[in-house]
Formats: C-alpha cells, sequence, structure tokens
C-alpha cells in the first residue's frame, strides 16, 4: 500500500510540483476533512493543483485508475461533505484562487474556485458594487464549495441563494472532461439549464474550477435593529410587519435565549444587550429611509411586539449587534458533543414546530444538554444545535437529532436547507425527497460518474 502510495504521489508531484502533493499525516488530518467531528479522515494523498488543466490531469488519472477522491476547498462544511473517509485522492482547489474580473458594466465577476467568499465581496466593494452572499464563515468559505452546497447565509431573502447568484460554471467532469457551462449573459434560453444540475450537488457530479456569479449595487441606506422579543409568536408577526414596511427588508435573523446567553457565557467580553429573559431576539436589517425605518420601530413598540430594542448608530455598533449572531457557532464548537441540525420550515410553521419539537424531545432533553435554536427566519431556515460536555450523552443526543428530523419530514420541510447532505444526513435524506426523486438523482449520478469515483459516499449510495 505504502509503495502504490508513494508511486501516486509521484506521478502526481510530475503535474503540480513536489510542494504541492502532502503526505504528512497533519496535512491528511487537516485537509482531509471539515468542520463536522464525527467522521475520521483517512485521504491517501492531497494534491494542489493551480489550474483548470491541472485538475483535468488528476481527474483523469483517477478515472482511468478507478481511484476515488474528494474535492476540497475551504472544508467549512457541516456535513461531511468535504471529508475523505475510504483513502480517497484529495483535490484541494486552494490555490486556484484569483479574481478574474470584476465588471460592473454587466455586474458580475470571474472567479477560480478557490477565491474567499470575503476575498470576492472584498473585490466587489473596492469596485462600488456587491456580491450577496454573506456567510458567517467567509473568511475561510470558497465560491466553488459555496456553490457545491448551494450556500444561502445572512442575506437570502433579499437575494437568494448562490443558485440565484450563478451565471456560469467552468467543471471538470469525472472523466477529466472540461465542461463550460453557460456565459455572463442574463438571459439565455437554449434549452437545459446544465449549470443549476451542479450547484448543490456537493461535488458528486464533478469539480468546479471557476465561476461567473452576478454582483448587485450595494444597499443606499442600511438599518441596522435588534429586539428582545417576549414570545415566538412576535417573531413572525414582525416578520410579516417586516415584509411590509416602506423599507426593503434585508436580513432577519432570530436567536433563541440559549444561544444568545451561550454566547455571553463564552465570550465574556461581550455585555449583556438586554437583562430581561425572553424568548430570544431578533436581528432586522432594512434598507430604506430613515422615516420608514422609524415608523418601523415605532409600530413594533406600539403593537407590544418587543420588550425592548437597539438601533445601531454607527458601523461599530452594527458590528457589535452582529456579533451575538457571529459568535455562536465558535461558542458551540466549545463543547465536547454538538450536533447541529440545519433545516428549513415554512414560516407559518416554525411556532408549531418549535413546541412540537420540546415536547418531544423532553424526554431526552436535561440539563446536560443545550438546545440552541438561531437562524434565517425569514427565509424558514433554523439551526438547530444539541450540545454537551457530557461525554455519556451521545446517545440522547443522536435520538433528539433524529426525532427532530422526523418531525421536519412530518411538516413537509427541508431536513437540510443551506449545509447539504454529505454523510451526515444520507439516512434523513427520504424524510424530504421521495423514493423516485432518490432513484432519479442515482441515475443521474451514475450517467455522468459511472466509476462512482467522484466524492463517492456523499448524499445517497449508489
Amino acid at each position: 500500500m505504502t509503495d502504490s502510495i508513494s508511486r501516486l504521489s509521484t506521478y502526481f508531484e510530475s503535474i503540480v510540483g513536489g510542494k504541492n502533493v502532502r503526505r504528512s499525516p497533519e496535512d491528511l488530518q487537516h485537509l482531509g476533512k471539515d468542520w463536522t467531528k464525527e467522521f475520521e479522515p483517512r485521504p491517501s494523498v492531497v494534491v494542489l493543483p493551480a489550474t483548470r488543466q491541472e485538475v483535468q490531469q488528476i481527474v483523469a488519472y483517477c478515472h482511468r485508475q478507478r481511484l476515488p477522491y474528494v474535492p476540497s476547498g475551504g472544508r467549512t462544511g457541516l456535513v461531511g461533505g468535504a471529508v475523505a473517509q475510504q483513502g480517497e485522492v484529495v483535490i484541494s482547489l486552494g490555490r486556484m484562487n484569483k479574481v478574474r474580473e470584476i465588471n460592473c458594466t454587466g455586474m458580475y465577476a470571474v472567479v477560480e474556485a478557490g477565491v474567499t467568499t470575503q476575498q470576492l465581496q472584498e473585490a466587489a466593494a473596492q469596485a462600488g458594487v456587491m456580491f450577496a452572499i454573506n456567510l458567517t464563515a467567509r473568511g475561510s468559505a470558497h465560491i466553488g464549495g459555496n456553490i457545491a452546497t448551494n450556500a444561502g447565509g445572512t442575506q437570502f431573502i433579499r437575494y437568494g441563494g448562490m443558485r440565484e447568484q450563478v451565471l456560469a460554471l467552468e467543471m471538470v467532469l469525472p472523466d477529466g472532461r472540461f465542461l463550460p457551462l453557460g456565459s455572463a449573459l442574463r438571459k439565455n434560453n437554449t434549452g437545459y439549464d446544465l449549470k443549476q444540475l451542479f450547484i448543490g450537488a456537493e461535488g458528486t457530479l464533478g469539480i468546479i474550477t471557476a465561476a461567473t456569479v452576478k454582483l448587485v449595487p450595494r444597499p443606499a441606506k442600511l438599518a441596522t435593529l435588534c429586539f428582545a422579543v417576549g414570545a415566538f409568536d412576535n417573531v413572525l408577526r414582525i416578520l410579516e410587519m417586516s415584509h411590509l414596511s416602506a423599507a426593503t427588508l434585508h436580513t432577519f435573523e432570530f436567536l433563541s435565549h440559549h444561544a444568545y446567553r451561550m454566547v455571553l457565557r463564552i465570550h465574556k467580553n461581550l455585555k449583556p444587550l438586554f437583562e430581561k429573559k425572553t424568548a430570544g431576539m431578533v436581528l432586522i436589517e432594512l434598507d430604506g429611509e430613515r422615516d420608514a425605518v422609524e415608523r418601523f420601530v415605532n409600530k413594533v413598540f406600539s403593537r407590544q411586539l418587543a420588550e425592548d430594542g437597539v438601533v445601531a448608530q454607527s458601523q461599530a455598533e452594527r458590528q457589535m449587534l452582529w456579533s451575538y449572531r457571529e459568535l455562536i457557532s465558535e461558542s458551540l464548537s466549545t463543547y465536547k458533543l454538538l450536533r447541529k441540525g440545519d433545516v428549513s420550515i415554512s414560516p407559518p410553521d416554525i411556532g408549531t414546530f418549535l413546541s412540537t419539537m420540546r415536547q418531544r424531545l423532553s424526554a431526552d432533553a436535561a440539563q446536560d444538554i443545550e438546545t440552541a435554536v438561531f437562524g434565517h427566519i425569514a427565509d424558514g431556515n433554523l439551526h438547530i444545535n444539541f450540545a454537551s460536555n457530557n461525554p455519556d450523552a451521545g446517545e440522547r443526543i443522536d435520538r433528539m437529532d433524529r426525532k427532530m428530523h422526523q418531525l421536519v419530514g412530518e411538516l413537509h420541510g427541508s431536513i437540510s436547507a443551506e449545509h447539504g447532505i454529505g454523510l451526515r444526513k444520507k439516512d434523513y435524506l427520504a424524510l424530504s425527497r421521495s423514493a423516485v426523486e432518490i432513484e432519479l438523482m442515482r441515475t443521474i449520478k451514475l450517467g455522468i460518474d459511472p466509476h462512482t469515483t467522484c466524492n463517492p459516499g456523499k448524499i445517497f449510495d449508489v
């Protein structure tokens, strides 16, 4: 086995150079996994190409030799979609990190797959425009990974997810062929839109090497508001009001009281925003005239929908308010046991979902397990996290996770709103997709990747 890996490494070195083939235990461990903790990475070798042609050569060789491989980006995924468990070759795209073009006439950017979300945001901002996807992991997440998982983020309610941003893709198919899909054209009605097949496919149908994505005007007058809400029903009433406001809804985030207190407990430098214990807090951004925002705020309080509230008066205050939301994931990562849920429920049904979930999980929930709920309420996306420092709580957490996902299925929701399926949610896929749909997905997979070498074992088993 060692000899075969050595020969494999030597071949890949002839393509990308010796320093861009990694075999050390530290590199294999680091580059062979994503942010999930429950899957042990066991890649055979890591290769870091710098061009699409190098990716083609690597993939074509793997195809001929029937070698499984895993495309790897920023590895910020939370479902094991970028984990190499079975001795796969990891093809890491981190060196393909050029912003090729920012075009403010056509309002698009052309970027390589290894460009980070933040890198593209900053390049767009320098040109006076904006890339619409915003993620907590923006400093690490790659555009290629954003596309492969159809990332959503905090501004989905206004701009949509990655699926709505992509104009064109450059793909390397599982046999090594290059497949350009689409162009910078906004209107192109010429048969099947094949690029959509690869967006959200989690790297199981090929490797994204570059993309053309939309740019949008920067919000003109963005106001950031935070309310403490006494009952969850009031969250939905505030959401309805924000949709009807004269200002445009840009962001609508919810933090449960548990999530809020968890951040305060881990990050001692943050001061409590609100003294009173409430059901949680909502973080809202509206783009509009000052008087429209003031009317909205006054209406929230006149209808007694909030216990307290804060309106950011500066960029520093805006960043401070956002820190309570953006530090949740980091706070959760300090726990020894963690199950991260990412589900989607129709907003009118969210209250029913949360109350029913509490009832069904009460038998397993205890003081040694914390349930932190937060998410992009306006688009129905909830992140439901079960966390514990008790190493004996794993079986109960697994039961809670399973019951929660079963309830999502009963309410015709999605077991994955934006993270994907990967390894983590394969057993739950049938809760959101019919047997016919899953069989058709398998047919598509085998039609494009008949040897199942491209990110095998993710989404479903073939």
